[in-house]
């Protein structure tokens, strides 16, 4: 290969790349403006699906019955045990069997009715699309909220994403931070690629070409659910992005990503790096069901870090001769995630990463090709389970 036919690639996908980071910026200021003062409802409802997640439970449910709330408006909580093997359910009964009414000072005897704590049902099938589901089903207010049970809202979590969710915005995302351990190289570099993902799809959004959400933190108005098919519901309310991508090209109604410190919930990251690995395989293969506009632009930033990796590959076959085209195109690749991921640490509370930048920029191009690879074409695992092969 010629070094000028090397620099042409690199600097073609690198003129693009910096382009649509520019554009992500600008759609991800757009995600933070501040909501109107709409008027809560009178009942929320979240559902909580969760599997084997005994430990983690306690602090998202205790989190859930602190939320703040005006002294109309009550929050009825749903856990759905998919199947644990754990004392998820047990924990799930004890823990919102001393849930306390807003407004409240002392535990009253009618708020157990506001709460609800079942185990999946074999007919619903099993995953976490059965448990939100069944959860949803279960529901009765108008707007539900739904958040992973290893995740933690602040206070301001319900009232932030309900506020914005109506029937012409039936479907309301948040972001997700992960609460990371400073000393460990591995839980940063998942916080900063985390965090670059999430601006990605609250930059998208705001550009009003949503592709990315999290279904970990997110709010359905109920009229998207009866509206959606019976053969759809199941597989769409907890698949996050189809869902979002259901609503945004094949309805008339809008999304919101409200990329908001209030909407923020927070979660661990993977323990190890097997774990890392088969989460984003799990993510690489949900794009094989994408709608055509977002899986055009995954395909795009897939290509770019193809490139780049393989310029790099090259670059070290003759480092005189090819190594500038690759070291160019990293400096200016991390040069345009920046304009994206630096403000949105400032969102997220945690500025501290960026000192990990470059070698998670380095090891990123590595993980983005393989994991991509993989996750279209080979077996993903979740908990224990196989969901695709």
């Amino acid at each position: 290969m010629t070094v000028s036919l090397l620099w042409w690639l690199v600097g073609g996908a690198c003129a693009l790349y910096g382009i649509g980071m520019a554009a992500l910026a600008y759609g991800r200021m757009r995600s933070a403006r501040a909501l109107s003062d709409r008027a809560l409802p009178n009942q929320i409802s979240v559902v909580v699906p969760a599997r084997n997640e005994a430990e983690a439970l306690p602090a998202c449910l205790d989190a859930l019955q602190n939320q703040t709330l005006p002294d109309h408006t009550t929050l009825e909580i749903i856990v759905v045990d998919d199947q644990s093997n754990d004392a998820t359910f047990v924990r799930a009964q004890r823990r919102l069997r001393t849930a306390v009414s807003v407004g409240d000072d002392e535990p009253s005897a009618n708020t157990a009715a506001l709460h609800q704590t079942h185990r999946l049902p074999d007919a619903w099938g099993a995953g976490k699309e059965a448990a939100v589901a069944y959860g949803a089903a279960q529901a009765t207010a108008d707007v539900v909220l739904v958040v992973d049970a290893d995740c933690v809202p602040p206070d301001t979590w319900a009232a932030t994403l309900a506020r914005a969710c109506t029937a012409n915005t039936p479907l309301v995302c948040g972001p997700v931070r992960y609460d990371v351990d400073a000393e460990r190289w591995l839980e940063r570099f998942q916080a900063l690629e985390f965090l670059g993902l999430n601006a990605y799809g609250a930059g998208t959004a705001g550009l009003g070409v949503p592709t990315i959400c999290n279904g970990g933190n997110m709010a359905v108005h109920r009229s998207l659910m009866e509206a959606l098919p019976d053969e759809q519901r199941t597989a769409h309310l907890a698949a996050d992005e189809l869902l979002l991508q259901h609503v945004a090209y094949q309805t008339n109604k809008q999304v919101r990503y409200l990329w908001q410190r209030a909407a923020c919930v927070t979660t661990a990251p993977a323990p190890s790096w097997q774990a890392f690995w088969q989460q984003r395989k799990r993510w690489a293969h949900a794009m094989r069901s994408y709608h055509r506009t977002p899986w055009f632009f995954s395909i795009g930033i897939f290509g770019v870090h193809a490139v780049l990796l393989a310029a790099c590959v090259i670059g070290l076959s003759d480092p005189n001769a090819l190594s500038q085209p690759a070291v160019t195109g990293l400096l200016a690749k991390m040069g345009a995630d920046l304009l994206l991921v630096l403000p949105a640490s400032h969102t997220v509370e945690h500025r501290d990463l960026m000192r990990s930048y470059i070698p998670a920029s380095l090891l990123q191009l590595i993980y983005v090709v393989g994991a991509g690879l993989h996750g279209v074409f080979g077996a993903v695992q979740w908990k224990g389970r196989t969901v695709s092969e």
